[in-house]
């Protein structure tokens, strides 16, 4: 059994279906109806979803730090390897476009300088 099977949520009865569609998206499944197209976190750390067959991330999630967690507390409970674990979270990082800014800037950066990095699953920290 690979991780995207673990995730399944067929295996989780408390999984919501809005989790059900978080997963399919991070693991390009589809389990839900309306599927999820895109995920996006906002710079004011909110999620935003596409979905499919729709123009533009109109749905909202919650926020980034509810996403994290809740991702998170799956991976901890669906009984990955390390190396299924790392493969989720690569997953995670490449699916979830974030515009979240880890350091906001005190000011306008001096010319030549680079913008502030942006957040991903695994330098956000866990729940």
């Amino acid at each position: 059994m690979n991780w995207k099977e673990k995730l399944h949520p067929g295996r989780f009865v408390g999984m919501s279906g809005k989790m059900a569609a978080i997963v399919g998206y991070i693991s390009d499944e589809r389990y839900t109806s309306p599927a999820i197209n895109e995920l996006v976190v906002t710079s004011d750390g909110f999620v935003l979803a596409e979905h499919v067959g729709e123009v533009g991330a109109n749905d909202m999630i919650g926020g980034e730090s509810d996403l994290l967690r809740n991702w998170n507390n799956l991976l901890d409970v669906a009984g990955l390897t390390p190396e299924e674990r790392t493969e989720a979270e690569t997953a995670y990082q490449a699916h979830v476009y974030s515009f979240s800014f880890v350091d906001e800037p005190k000011s306008a950066p001096a010319s030549g300088s680079q913008p502030a990095k942006l957040k991903t699953a695994t330098n956000s920290q866990k729940g």
